[in-house]
This record gives C-alpha cells, structure tokens and sequence, in this order.
C-alpha cells in the first residue's frame, strides 16, 4: 500500500499527449519507452498542452505494472509504469520503498540521471 510521498523538487510540465497520474514521463510531457531515463512522475494526469506537477527529486508514488520489490532499483516498463530492473542497458528510474504489484501504487526514491544497467 503506497504511503505518500516527499517531493524535494517538482516542475510544471507541459504535456505531449493524454498522461495519466503517478506515471513516469519525458521532458516532452510523454510517457518514457520501457527501460529508458525518466524526467519524474507526473501528480496529475491531463491532456495534449495541460500543464501538470512532476515530481523530479525526492519520493512520488508511481503504478506498477509486475513485481516491485522494496529496496530494490525500478525501470520503467509500458506507459510510464515501474517495474523492478532486469535486463542489461536499462536505466534505473528509483529505488523502491515498498513491495507492489501490478496496477498497485508504490512509493520510490527517485534517482535522477537514469543510471544504466551492465551488459
């Protein structure tokens, strides 16, 4: 179960398409291809030039979309989601702070830069 979060920096973005809340977008306001860096997680969901929070540093709530495990690091995998890491060559968006499963909502550090996987 998500527990909130503490957001130490947000930015208003300018959104590329329909997003959804608690999802992990681009710089563009579009949602991030699976296993690639992230901006942050919107707060709000919104359409094509809606203007939202994003949350780039510090804890958000994000949906998951398989397996996340506390402790671990997370990718983002389909439409923005997290999932935990796998795979070579895929950046990590977090850390998470709670177990979660698909379509729950789970609470993770977020790790700016997108540090890449080993081959």
């Amino acid at each position: 179960m998500a527990s909130g979060n503490l957001a130490l920096l947000t930015r208003s973005i300018v959104l590329g398409g329909t997003v959804a809340a608690n999802r992990l977008v681009t710089a563009a306001g579009a949602y991030v291809a699976a296993g690639a860096a992230a901006l942050g997680a919107t707060r709000l969901g919104g359409d094509q030039y809606d203007l939202v929070p994003v949350d780039v540093l510090g804890t958000t709530l994000v949906e998951a979309s398989g397996t996340v495990t506390a402790g671990g690091p997370v990718m983002c995998s389909s439409d923005g989601k997290v999932v935990d890491l796998a795979g070579a060559s895929k950046a990590t968006v977090g850390i998470a702070l709670e177990d979660g499963s698909n379509g729950s909502f789970v609470e993770i550090l977020l790790t700016p830069g997108g540090n890449v996987s080993a081959a």
